[in-house]
């Protein structure tokens, strides 16, 4: 919605939708083996430069050679943004997003994630967003906790559509 109402400025048109899923039509020559024509596989929001020292330190998000024109770790409002994202405007990259018929995926070789058989659309669909945020959180609530010398026994998390982790 930051899109559209004008909060981050997106000056031409551009495909939005971060996360997607699909089958993959076409596999350009340096994918190598990881991916075929046919596969069904979900697709992250940051896109992975697989060179930096981000993604090199597991450091998701902040690949800085996916977005050379707008990275930097400063992170002004109008520039000096994070690694590039799909469908999140040109700050971010300009790579259109997942709510389309097609979507050319850069790094090919190491974003998307091929899906089990086992698994159904359904299933799949929040492994790209939803599912890896409440990984992420839980992960930093633990460390967090850790740290406290835990007051507590466990952690504890709260419910809703993506979950608000507290602690």
């Amino acid at each position: 919605m930051h899109i559209y109402n004008g909060s981050l400025p997106q000056l031409r048109p551009m495909v939005l939708g971060h996360e997607f899923m699909g089958i993959v039509e076409e596999v350009g020559k340096d994918v190598g083996n990881k991916l075929k024509v046919g596969d069904r596989v979900v697709v992250p929001f940051p896109i992975a430069c697989g060179t930096c020292f981000f993604y090199n330190h597991d450091l998701p998000g902040h690949y800085e050679n996916s977005n050379p024109d707008y990275y930097s770790p400063e992170g002004s409002l109008l520039t000096e943004k994070s690694g590039a994202l799909f469908g999140y405007t040109d700050l971010y990259g300009g790579y259109n997003g997942g709510q389309a018929e097609y979507v050319r995926v850069p790094y090919a070789d190491l974003g998307p994630r091929v899906i089990l058989d086992s698994l159904t659309d359904d299933q799949a669909l929040f492994l790209t967003d939803i599912f890896p945020t409440g990984y992420s959180a839980t992960r930093l609530l633990g460390h967090r906790l850790e740290q406290r010398e835990r007051r507590r026994n466990g952690g504890y998390f709260r419910g809703g559509a993506r979950g608000h982790h507290g602690g």
